[in-house]
């Protein structure tokens, strides 16, 4: 069995105290770990440390499973929710600095497609801002101290933002539990209710 290094240690304390209890999108985990080693969001500092850190659980840590629900450019395991792309979109926002913080439910609307993925927040005069658009580039993994299991990802899908999509140029509010396939893919921009006119800056993949 591998040694338990420091970082181990470090993963599997924050795996128990995720939500829920011992399992995490690998993203997620990696952005909590960077945040206690105070890794800024330098560039090359940043890529250095997701190279390692993916390194680490997906190559040298028999304790953990993996669960890859999207592949680079070779598309999605069809147990892909609207709720779990778009709490890895969040993180993908925090990791890469868009985001200071987890946002709390009222702060964030999130448009999603089968494609990508784009967050708005709130501004105070009822009008919108685009923060950010994740696009299915990247792998989308789950990682657990146990099994992972068809319970796990409907808990994992459960967050509190808004999650909306685009049919026919309307937006409609949608349940975390969507099935991805399902969904049309992300229009290069969306219409809000109030008329407001917003583009998903997709054009451009944002990191």
């Amino acid at each position: 069995m591998a040694r338990l290094t420091r970082r181990k240690r470090q993963i599997l304390e924050i795996l128990g105290e995720s939500n829920p209890s011992g399992f995490s999108l690998l993203n997620e985990l990696r952005a909590r770990c960077a945040t206690l080693d105070k890794v800024g969001h330098v560039d090359t500092r940043r890529a250095n440390h997701r190279r390692a850190f993916n390194r680490t659980v997906l190559s040298n840590f028999e304790q953990l499973r993996v669960l890859r629900l999207a592949w680079r450019y070779r598309g999605f395991d069809p147990r892909l929710t609207a709720g779990i792309f778009a709490r890895w979109a969040v993180w993908e926002l925090l990791d890469h600095g868009y985001l200071s913080s987890p946002p709390r439910s009222e702060e964030l609307i999130i448009t999603i497609g089968r494609d990508a993925c784009s967050a708005f927040t709130n501004l105070k005069d009822g009008r919108f801002a685009i923060v950010g658009t994740a696009i299915l580039h990247s792998d989308l993994i789950v990682v657990g101290t146990h099994e992972i299991n068809e319970n796990v990802l409907d808990d994992l899908c459960q967050t509190s933002w808004v999650i909306v999509s685009s049919s026919d140029g309307k937006l409609s509010r949608i349940q975390n539990e969507f099935p991805l396939v399902d969904l049309e893919v992300l229009p290069q921009g969306i219409i809000f209710e109030n008329g407001q006119e917003v583009s998903t800056a997709k054009r451009k993949s944002m990191f």
